[in-house]
């Protein structure tokens, strides 16, 4: 069903827009997480490969609308007094403004715009008295709503682009609700950065 909503909107904004780039791209996210009340005395994040599709839809000559879904795992470790470790899998949905500035071949933009990220299989591994694994599905949000930022470089051939683009995403929503009688972690907000790279072919104009 995810996939036919993704078949339907690709569709139809290449429909709307006069000129479209679709394509692919990998690269590499790392999230770290904001805890609230307390930080936790030591943490440890990890660099993790993401992979998704590239789309890009002109408006006007400078103004573009980017959807570039992409797949990828979050996991981070914190210790306070336990040592916890969390991991799922995640859906990145990106709707993003793009602006870029024409300098010729080479075309860097900067982007802006909120991202939808669907958690799948969240799992928690705790150290305390040997190692205890368990599924944390009732403990965590289906969806985290974040900010995203960042910014590109294109280079424009004359039958494909290939580009480059770093962001950083804001988490908005507490995404962790502690079981009875867990003191840590109580709100866990997602700070995620990275790198894109990838290729894309025009369509249209």
């Amino acid at each position: 069903m995810k996939k036919l909503i993704l078949i339907l909107l690709l569709s139809t904004l290449t429909t709307t827009f006069a000129k479209v780039d679709l394509g692919v791209m990998t690269g590499l996210q790392i999230t770290d997480a904001s805890y609230e009340p307390n930080d936790p005395v030591s943490r440890t994040i990890y660099g993790i490969p993401l992979f998704g599709l590239y789309s890009k839809f002109s408006i006007t000559d400078e103004l573009s609308f980017q959807f570039s879904p992409s797949y990828t795992a979050k996991k981070f470790e914190a210790t306070n007094f336990l040592s916890i470790e969390l991991t799922s899998g995640y859906i990145d949905i990106p709707l993003l403004l793009s602006y870029e500035f024409d300098l010729g071949m080479a075309k860097p933009y900067v982007f802006v715009g909120p991202n939808i990220g669907i958690i799948t299989n969240p799992k928690s591994t705790t150290y305390f008295f040997g190692k205890n694994e368990e599924d944390i599905d009732n403990d965590v949000e289906d969806l985290e709503f974040a900010i995203k930022g960042g910014l590109g470089l294109e280079l424009e051939f004359e039958s494909f682009t290939i580009f480059g683009q770093a962001f950083y995403s804001h988490g908005m929503n507490d995404l962790y609700t502690p079981p009875s009688g867990i003191t840590f972690p109580e709100d866990v907000y997602l700070r995620s950065f990275g790198a894109q790279a990838g290729i894309s072919f025009p369509f249209g104009e």
